[in-house]
């Protein structure tokens, strides 16, 4: 069914012109995320919640540390390493999120006012994505690999088929450090 989805998502997107970012981030997100949200939503509607907090949130959770590590390292054992390279905007979005959650839930009560201001919340991330433009490697067709080493052989650094720009992580230890201390 994921092989479905992914594949009618691809031709959805080309033939809407919208962005790879703004398709994964916002509508890959809320369509793989359908179960979880009705869960969420339903428990809501019983006045539980702390459940239906605790299943938004361990959703974000169990993507962030398990699902992301699991498909970078696995990424080595099938050949095509992937780097965790994030967009400006992206982090933003990631801070923005982090820090309107924990001052929602930080107080232990909500309302349906502050429900509202993370759904508009949501719609701001939304509308800065969908109007945010393709980064230059996938205006051009290239892969990501095919523009970091083509970056790398104009910097003064050593090119080759591992070279990557400065501003990537060099070492792939000092990646996965940094994925187990988060």
């Amino acid at each position: 069914m994921s092989e479905f989805l992914v594949g009618s998502v691809e031709a959805a997107r080309e033939q809407l012109g919208l962005t790879e970012v703004f398709v994964g981030l916002i509508i890959v997100a809320i369509i793989g995320n359908a179960a979880e949200h009705s869960t969420a939503v339903l428990a809501a509607l019983k006045n539980k919640m702390d459940l239906s907090l605790g299943i938004a949130i361990g959703s974000s959770l169990q993507i962030a540390l398990f699902v992301t590590p699991v498909l970078l390292f696995a990424s080595f054992l099938f050949g095509q390493p992937m780097d965790l390279e994030f967009s400006l905007p992206e982090i933003a979005a990631v801070a923005l999120a982090v820090w309107i959650v924990a001052a929602i839930s930080g107080d232990g009560e909500c309302n349906w006012l502050e429900g509202v201001q993370l759904l508009s919340v949501y719609l701001i991330i939304a509308i800065l994505f969908f109007f945010l433009p393709e980064p230059a490697h996938v205006q051009n067709g290239k892969s990501s690999t095919t523009s970091r080493s083509a970056i790398s052989q104009t910097s003064p650094e050593p090119s080759g088929p591992r070279a990557t720009p400065r501003r990537y992580i060099r070492d792939r230890a000092k990646l996965s450090d940094a994925l187990f201390k988060v």
